[in-house]
């Protein structure tokens, strides 16, 4: 069409001229009819969705009133459940004047015991019969430093090595970390060290991580530490909780 279009330019006839202006005409006004068109098309579409939305709405409305009877059997329901809790219930529920807030400090009572630690305090003797002072280097002992001294060159030296145990639960790690990370390696290494040195000897303390320690250590090992024990070997010094 546009090779047409050219030609009767060249030619110069205004019929044809004249044609051409009515196809542009007749093509501008289709297109314009069209773009103008599908924007109703869309409208249509909008306002269909908005009225179904509407009606979607409109539907738990309706439903409103069977909601509200379904709430109020359930809570009839637990009613009913509440007043035939059992009396053991009823006991295990602290009452409201025995909760205590955090911001009140609750009296301690005192615990009787077999043993009154305070009691027992006075009565050790912490200070040797033969320490005169409280210094403990005086005179006594730089007499008995000299009177040795003299005597060292024909004596000969002995060094006591006493491997020992110093594991403080909650020292800068948590329990369970100082446990897992430190002592754990520490009770193996001992068990195996002890059984190839035979002249080695071990202390240890701490009974809370030796006790842990103890559940999930295997049974041969278990084995190993009671020989230990009874050959004097390995000696648990204090067996206190820490």
């Amino acid at each position: 069409m546009v090779g047409v279009m050219l030609k009767v330019l060249r030619r110069g006839s205004t019929r044809y001229l004249a044609l051409t202006a009515v196809l542009l005409s007749i093509l501008l006004c289709l297109y314009y009819a069209n773009y103008n068109t599908s924007p109703g098309g869309n409208s249509t579409v909008v306002v269909t969705a908005v009225s179904e939305r509407n009606d979607q709405q409109d539907e738990p409305r309706q439903q409103l009133p069977a909601a509200e009877q379904q709430q109020q059997q359930q809570q009839q329901q637990e009613q009913q459940v509440t007043e035939q809790k059992p009396a053991e219930v009823e006991m295990l529920e602290p009452d409201a004047d025995s909760v205590i807030s955090a911001d009140t400090c609750p009296a301690i009572a005192t615990a009787s015991a077999d043993v009154n630690t305070v009691d027992q305090f006075k009565k050790f003797e912490f200070q040797p019969y033969w320490m005169k002072s409280r210094e403990y280097w005086d005179s006594n002992f730089e007499e008995r430093y000299k009177v040795r001294k003299t005597k060292w060159p024909k004596l000969p030296l002995k060094v006591i090595l006493v491997p020992h145990s110093h594991n403080d639960p909650g020292w800068v790690k948590t329990y369970e970390s100082y446990y897992h990370y430190q002592t754990r390696n520490i009770l193996n290494n001992m068990v195996d060290k002890l059984q190839n040195f035979k002249n080695m000897t071990f202390i240890w303390t701490e009974i809370s991580f030796f006790s842990q320690w103890w559940e999930s250590a295997h049974p041969t090992k278990r084995r190993v530490v009671k020989t230990l024990l009874d050959e004097g070997r390995l000696e648990i010094t204090t067996g206190g909780g820490s």
